[in-house]
């Protein structure tokens, strides 16, 4: 069953907190993921990265009911993360103040993004023939940006979930299909027999959207805290020594 979580990861009251915490959390991260974060200058995307890993390896660890230790991620030769031996799929997404994170049983990718400045030159690099009509035609600009950046997610979904990164070139295949139809949330639009599903992110200025092989998509998303994403952990942690075995629960 598809699982969509999304933590908003700046309600910390000051760095100082977050930092206590990346000290806590990134000895689980994996020693190639680490490698990485020496590369990260900005200090938010070292944040976002970390707590990222960290959310995605507690809901695969209750997926499959086991430990960090048991849990084996590789990437395809593209970047895509999967898990070694289980029929379970993962992406990852971040923007902004928002962690995303996608499961289901099928290849599956996730994508966020916070609207900002665009133009036209951007859309040709993502957008289809057909694509870019809609969005000239679009006259309200405030229309016109949801839309881009509704078609930006989408795309970025289905290369997420394909694993193929920007070998396929996102301009080559469509997501808006017909010749003018408003955004709706909750449709679904079959691209290649992938569909991708639009969610309302519950700030306004986000953009976010998954695809997945069947339409049997999350009715809804479980939203967390920073502050319950840190009990849990400290549950999860505790769990390996047998401290508690109800870490499970994010209350």
């Amino acid at each position: 069953m598809m699982e969509i979580v999304l933590l908003k990861w700046d309600e910390c009251t000051s760095y100082e907190d977050i930092d206590s915490l990346m000290d806590r959390f990134i000895p689980f991260v994996t020693p190639e993921k680490y490698k990485r974060l020496d590369r990260l200058r900005n200090r938010e995307d070292l944040y976002c990265t970390v707590a990222a890993d960290i959310l995605a390896r507690m809901l695969l660890c209750r997926t499959l009911k086991c430990s960090n230790n048991e849990l084996v991620i590789h990437t395809h030769p593209f970047g895509k993360p999967y898990v070694e031996g289980d029929p379970v799929f993962f992406n990852i997404s971040h923007a902004g103040a928002f962690i995303a994170v996608a499961l289901d049983e099928a290849p599956i990718g996730i994508d966020i993004e916070q609207a900002g400045e665009w133009n036209m030159d951007v859309a040709r690099l993502i957008c289809s023939p057909r694509e870019l009509e809609l969005l000239a035609n679009t006259n309200d600009s405030r229309a016109r940006q949801e839309l881009f950046f509704y078609i930006w997610t989408a795309k970025e979904s289905v290369l997420k979930a394909l694993g193929t990164g920007l070998s396929l070139p996102p301009s080559t295949f469509e997501i808006v299909q017909e010749t003018a139809v408003p955004i709706q949330h909750n449709q679904l639009w079959n691209v290649d027999h992938n569909y991708v599903k639009q969610y309302v992110v519950p700030v306004t200025g986000y953009s976010m959207t998954v695809c997945a092989q069947h339409m049997e998509f999350a009715k809804q998303i479980e939203y967390i805290t920073w502050e319950q994403l840190t009990h849990r952990f400290t549950k999860w942690v505790g769990s390996y020594k047998g401290e508690d075995e109800n870490w499970l629960s994010w209350n």
